[in-house]
């Protein structure tokens, strides 16, 4: 049996849908994962998926430039999929017509879960190939204390979060870009910290990922006055 996984990026989607694709793995199916350049290196670390690097190749039009990518790198998953005589969960939701389509009041990551007919607490044991060297090299070039607290504010659309007035004074390890490591690699800095604040992200999605192993004091921030994701253990900042 075999089954392709239609999410082709973001990156806090490839977290949603790491434990979607275990769960196929563990039920004795090959787990197969096509995306771009760009999201190959998270994939890669998730050990029970054969990863496939999809070209940069266009087959429609679109307004937005990020959706031309997702929606023709979901095409191109599907025609793999159906070559390989495997089922395809396109839980990218793409193209249109979609393949949940109507307004049913739940998230994205609700929706997926629901489409691949996996139980919902799966969201919460994310596993992937640690790199041990990488998470001490970076823990030790962004902490200089055993108290500090964990923040990531800046989201992809350039908005920013505002952390509460409680964590202004306390020593703030940033999550940042730094070239050689990726979000996996942060993952020491996070276990680590006394408190967590995030924006609704790739990072908050890899947080939520590690489920109870983080500080319970973690914070969602609002960017835009409202917050959508639903997920266990956060005190939401609006």
């Amino acid at each position: 049996m075999r089954v392709f996984i239609g999410q082709p990026g973001g990156y806090g989607d490839l977290f949603f849908c790491a434990p979607i694709a275990k769960h196929y793995a563990d039920a004795g199916y090959e787990v197969f994962w096509p995306v771009g350049d760009e999201h190959f290196s998270i994939v890669e670390k998730f050990p029970y998926v054969t990863p496939i690097r999809l070209p940069d190749f266009t087959f429609v039009e679109h307004d937005d430039p990020r959706e031309v990518k997702m929606i023709s790198k979901v095409i191109m998953g599907m025609q793999l999929a159906e070559q390989m005589e495997a089922e395809f969960l396109n839980l990218a939701d793409r193209p249109i017509p979609s393949s949940m389509p109507e307004d049913t009041g739940e998230t994205p990551e609700e929706k997926k879960y629901r489409i691949a007919e996996v139980p919902w607490e799966k969201k919460y044991t994310l596993e992937w190939t640690r790199d041990i060297e990488k998470e001490n090299e970076l823990f030790d070039l962004v902490t200089d204390s055993k108290d500090y607290i964990f923040c990531h504010l800046d989201q992809s659309d350039g908005t920013k979060g505002i952390l509460p007035e409680r964590a202004k004074d306390k020593n703030i390890v940033e999550c940042r870009v730094i070239e050689g490591y990726n979000i996996l690699d942060w993952y020491k800095v996070i276990v680590n910290a006394s408190e967590i604040y995030c924006i609704e992200s790739s990072v908050g999605a890899f947080v939520d990922g590690v489920g109870d192993k983080v500080s319970s004091e973690k914070f969602l921030l609002s960017t835009k006055g409202k917050i959508l994701t639903k997920s266990r253990g956060w005190i939401r900042c609006i």
